[in-house]
């Protein structure tokens, strides 16, 4: 089965740090985890059946995707703001897989 690169997004409320612990007991791995008032944020790289709880879904699975869709880059901005000039930052990245994560 083939692995893929989620970037998830929780909704304010939802213990994403529980589910990345149980996604990592199961093999799959995460980057560090970003939080703010608009939710949190994380890296997965699991199979592409990955399954989500409520509240929490895929943005994309780079981050040139995300950040092209406006709707997307908004929900990204709302927990990892954008620099001063107004553009979108990377906050994680599995080392390595840079290109294949969109940078």
């Amino acid at each position: 089965m083939n692995s893929v690169f989620f970037l998830i997004k929780a909704d304010p409320g939802i213990d994403l740090a529980a589910q990345c612990e149980a996604w990592e007991q199961a093999g799959y791995g995460h980057t560090n985890i970003v939080v703010a008032d608009g939710g949190s944020m994380a890296w997965i790289c699991a199979p592409e059946t990955l399954s989500l709880p409520g509240g929490v879904q895929v943005l994309g699975l780079t981050y040139i995707a995300v950040w092209a869709d406006p709707s997307l880059r908004a929900a990204y901005d709302s927990i990892y703001p954008p620099d001063e000039a107004g553009n979108a930052r990377p906050f994680a990245v599995f080392e390595g897989m840079e290109k294949e994560m969109g940078l």
